[in-house]
């Protein structure tokens, strides 16, 4: 094989054949908890809201190798322990990480992860307000498992005139 850039992918490519990924139901105990990059896990209120958006719409995997060491999703795993789930279903995968290949996924997880500008929020709120005409601050943030208190700041630039909202657009900020 070659050292250039075809010959790197082909060795990528075996490498990669020989790792087995499944879905499998596990209880939650069965997961080995490690916060890895993470200092701590967070408040427990926002653990549980995590659980709870967890639980309504699976959308990344809990990754975990096969002996239940976590690799990505702790603290999605402890946010539905807090709101009593007993099991989930996670990714398991038999691929030989190290400790810092588990860390390099979590970081990797967490800084390419791009939050929204506080307009796109504003936005996005204003979206699912006008599908569910009568809904107040609480029902918005029941819906997007958010603490209510954060409602009149997301929705504060529905305040202000035209031209502060179009600055608010433009500036792209939080």
């Amino acid at each position: 094989m070659g050292n250039g850039l075809a010959g790197r992918l082909k060795r990528s490519l075996q490498l990669w054949s020989h790792v087995m990924r499944t879905f499998a139901k596990k209880p939650l105990s069965w997961a080995k908890l490690d916060t890895n990059a993470r200092s701590r896990p967070g408040a427990e209120n926002e653990l549980r809201r995590l659980g709870e958006s967890y639980k309504k719409r699976p959308i990344h995997p809990l990754i975990a190798k096969l002996d239940g060491t976590m690799v990505d999703g702790t603290r999605r795993v402890i946010g539905l322990g807090l709101i009593g789930e007993k099991e989930a279903e996670f990714l398991v995968t038999d691929e030989d990480l190290k400790p810092e290949d588990i860390i390099e996924i979590g970081l990797i997880t967490a800084m390419h992860r791009a939050d929204l500008t506080g307009y796109e929020k504003w936005q996005g709120c204003l979206k699912i307000l006008e599908r569910h005409p009568g809904w107040l601050g609480k029902d918005l943030a029941a819906h997007l498992n958010i603490d209510p208190s954060m409602v009149p700041r997301l929705m504060a630039a529905s305040n202000t005139v035209s031209a502060v909202q179009e600055a608010f657009k433009a500036a792209g900020i939080n």
